[in-house]
């Protein structure tokens, strides 16, 4: 019922007379989402950028290493699967519908 309501206000603000609020209403939902795109964008770039140093740092122990290739890789797979489940553990819960 509330959901139905809220409907009806903007619905309301829309068709107000004298002055619809349409316009302004569209705008500022418009300016909202670009906002959390660009902010989003940017968590993101963030975030590959780090990926990438860590890569990189991984590719280069396994140069300078004595150690098995092999070996560096899963240690390498171990911590990054771990933070991955981690990650899920704590956002999951937004991915259910």
């Amino acid at each position: 019922m509330t959901d139905d309501i809220r409907y009806l206000d903007i619905y309301e603000l829309c068709v107000a007379t004298p002055d619809s609020h349409a316009e302004r209403l569209y705008e500022e939902t418009k300016k909202l989402l670009e906002d959390h795109c660009t902010s989003i964008k940017k968590v993101n770039n963030r975030l590959e950028n780090l990926f990438i140093e860590f890569f990189l740092f991984s590719i280069q122990e396994i140069a300078d290493s004595d150690q098995d290739m092999l070996g560096v890789y899963v240690k390498y797979w171990t911590e990054y699967s771990m933070g991955a489940r981690y990650l899920n553990l704590l956002y999951g819960y937004r991915l259910d519908v």
